[in-house]
């Protein structure tokens, strides 16, 4: 897993400065591949400034481990509002917001739920809906989940 390999590279200086690493991928643009580190302090919130701290910081730290024999380019940024909650941190710090829920196959008419985390176990996720007019529990088992993500209410 890529944040596996990032993750110690930066474990230190993140750790100083109080910010996680929240997710790596790759991404393209163009035929050029964009190895992208999310980071975010643990209020969720980033600023520019930090991002540009951190890009040097790691920019530096891979030229010296020669980690990949290829070219990309490198891009330090923000999970964003809507950001994925892949790790279990992340979701116990979603409880009381709104979270969607896309299922990997649809249940009770749904194929994605939008709702209120009200509660996580470690084998479902209780997510607060509205249908219609009223308030329901909708509990999902955690191996139904194909993704969860923040979502921005409107």
């Amino acid at each position: 897993m890529l944040i596996d390999e990032i993750g110690p590279l930066l474990q230190e200086k993140l750790d100083q400065d109080g910010i996680e690493l929240v997710d790596c991928l790759w991404t393209s643009m163009g035929h050029l591949k964009v190895l992208q580190v999310q980071i975010a302090f643990t209020d969720g919130s980033m600023d520019l400034d930090t991002c540009a701290m951190v890009s040097e910081y790691l920019s530096a730290r891979l030229d010296e481990v020669n980690l990949y024999d290829f070219e990309y380019s490198l891009e330090v940024c923000s999970p964003g509002a809507e950001r994925p909650l892949k790790q279990e941190r992340d979701l116990e710090r979603a409880l009381g917001s709104m979270v969607s829920v896309k299922l990997k196959a649809a249940r009770d008419g749904f194929d994605e739920v939008l709702g209120t985390l009200k509660s996580i176990d470690s084998e479902h996720l209780t997510i607060e809906i509205r249908v219609k007019h009223a308030l329901k529990q909708f509990i999902v088992k955690r191996e139904e989940i194909a993704s969860v993500r923040l979502a921005v209410k409107v």
